[in-house]
């Protein structure tokens, strides 16, 4: 393909981009972006992941690694960079979550584990961290009765290897070592991290492979970057050539109580020696609701960072209430009739309406998506649907129902294979052939299925 030159580059679909905003996009150097609601944080990743793949500034066969706190930014970035770029490009382009990428590498490379840190064969994914507390109360009752839960988590999840000869270090060891040697073996994301990062350090080659690989890495939301997180960055890419963009806002910092660094900007600027640009743009708001939010910068967080309204706005647009109700019943009326109004009478489309509540909608919304369907608005719990269209396994099985229903479309057809090839260990032309020829057998056996009216009786039937 012919890729652009640098001179001739401009932003996908005529995205015009603040200036501080264009020099990130073509930066050679390391930067931190600070950008506030609606500054179109992920759409500059995008155009940036455009701008090294198009001009081939990101030398072809050299990658991107974006990484992203919640795995809907991952996947909503990567799509976005498909969208703007193509299919081809992109391929060179990774969207992970911190999580996502620790378990990638140790996946691929556990068995460069030091032996005491060798895994049982398979492992499992502790969603519930309970279990590594039990073991600590069942070997020491008196330390798991003196010490805060979330410090023996934190002692827990420290780096590796385990060094020290105390009771308190031998306490740890013992608990590490029962969860590794159960079959299979147990582990917590966190723990995952550490024995990524583990992989990392003891192996100088596989450290400089991942480092040959990834030429830029983009970090998303990174004001939520914890400890953690930080130390494993570090260890896979620091004191390397690659070139970094980071994008935040300390003014949405809403994982501090998850171990988010506090200080996460002021350590990433020096030890990566990054220019700081922020960004002053707010796309998604009205103006009157872009005055609102630079009165509550101002006046409840002290901050003098404030933000301006797009220029494809009219500067009369927006509108703001404060509303007080003597009880959630009264709430919910209220709201009902709001909303049955404006489709109603001014003819909004109810998809463009909305109802943020501040965190699980059973507590602060109480009965108020019931009362809406009930009186004829249909309403649901949009947190579900996008939690669960990000599964990759969901992905995966609309895809296959796309293929099943059209068999030319390639852009599904190419998902569904990466995601074979994912799950799968083998990664040769050969054993990605075999993957194919197997997904074109499976889409022939249900379309027969489907002719003859057979049912498909779960997913599973679906899957390779």
């Amino acid at each position: 393909m012919r890729y652009k030159k640098i001179e001739e580059w401009y932003p996908s679909d005529n995205f015009k981009l603040e200036a501080n905003a264009l020099e990130t996009v073509k930066s050679d150097y390391n930067t931190l972006v600070f950008a506030g609601p609606g500054a179109g944080k992920t759409e500059l990743l995008a155009q940036r992941a455009c701008f090294l793949l198009e001009t081939n500034t990101c030398k072809f066969p050299k990658k991107i690694l974006a990484i992203s706190f919640k795995r809907d930014a991952a996947y909503n970035l990567k799509e976005r960079v498909i969208k703007r770029c193509g299919e081809d490009l992109s391929r060179r382009f990774e969207s992970l979550t911190f999580d996502a990428f620790a378990k990638l590498l140790l996946d691929s490379f556990k068995k460069g584990l030091p032996d005491e840190y060798q895994l049982n064969g398979e492992y499992e994914i502790l969603l519930d961290e309970n279990l590594i507390l039990d073991n600590y109360k069942k070997r020491d009752l008196t330390y798991f009765n003196t010490t805060n839960r979330i410090q023996i988590l934190e002692f827990h999840n420290a780096s590796l290897p385990l060094v020290g000869n105390d009771a308190k270090f031998q306490l740890r060891k013992e608990v590490w070592n029962e969860l590794i040697n159960t079959k299979p073996s147990r582990l917590s994301f966190k723990m995952v991290m550490r024995l990524a990062e583990l992989v990392i350090n003891s192996n100088p080659k596989i450290k400089e492979f991942l480092q040959r690989t990834y030429n830029y890495i983009f970090l998303d939301e990174f004001q939520d970057t914890t400890f953690l997180q930080y130390d494993f960055l570090n260890s896979c890419f620091g004191n390397c050539n690659a070139i970094f963009t980071a994008v935040g806002d300390d003014k949405q910092r809403i994982m501090l109580w998850a171990g988010a660094n506090p200080i996460i900007f002021n350590s990433y600027i020096s030890d990566y020696k990054s220019k700081l640009l922020p960004l002053t743009m707010n796309f998604r708001s009205a103006p009157k609701l872009v005055a609102l939010q630079n009165y509550l910068i101002a006046n409840l967080l002290n901050k003098k960072e404030l933000v301006t309204p797009s220029e494809k706005w009219d500067i009369e647009k927006g509108e703001s209430f404060v509303w007080v109700y003597k009880n959630p019943e009264h709430e919910t009326e209220h709201l009902f009739n709001k909303v049955s109004n404006w489709i109603s009478h001014d003819g909004l489309n109810p998809r463009d309406i909305c109802i943020l509540v501040k965190q699980q909608l059973s507590i602060y919304a109480g009965d108020l998506i019931d009362y809406f369907n009930k009186n004829g608005i249909k309403t649901r719990d949009e947190n579900r649907l996008q939690d669960l269209l990000t599964e990759d396994i969901v992905v995966y099985i609309i895809n296959v129902l796309f293929l099943l229903c059209d068999k030319k479309v390639t852009d599904q057809k190419i998902e569904v294979i990466n995601f074979l090839g994912n799950i799968n260990t083998g990664f040769e032309d050969q054993q990605l052939l075999l993957l194919e020829k197997r997904l074109n057998q499976l889409i022939i056996r249900l379309t027969k299925k489907i002719k003859s009216k057979e049912p498909i009786k779960d997913f599973g039937e679906i899957i390779l």
